[in-house]
């Protein structure tokens, strides 16, 4: 299964493969990092018992998922996975379409 709800708080083998199949690289827009350097991040901080589904797993290099987690940045994806980055004080940083470089 892709989605195992609260059950689990790392992304599972499929998950990943599922992760894998639809990124060539980190989902920031403009960061070159191969998928398979990054780390699978939770949009919903499973801390607070959210999901690990796959509409809400991503890909980010180890820059990126430190910025997350330490540096108070913050990352959304609509239904179409076009990804908003946010800086510590709330403003746009940057959107883009991740779907753009999803692998073909």
């Amino acid at each position: 299964p892709l989605d195992v709800g609260a059950g689990s708080r790392l992304a599972t083998p499929a998950q990943r493969r599922g992760v894998y199949s639809m990124y060539r690289t980190c989902s920031v827009p403009g960061c070159c990092t191969p998928v398979g350097d990054c780390e699978i991040h939770h949009l919903d901080e499973w801390i607070h018992h959210q999901t690990t589904d796959l509409a809400r797993l991503i890909p980010l290099c180890k820059r990126h998922h430190h910025l997350t987690h330490e540096g108070g940045w913050r990352i959304d994806t609509d239904e179409n996975r076009v990804l908003t980055l946010y800086r510590p004080d709330g403003t746009l940083y940057t959107r883009g379409r991740t779907i753009d470089r999803l692998a073909s």
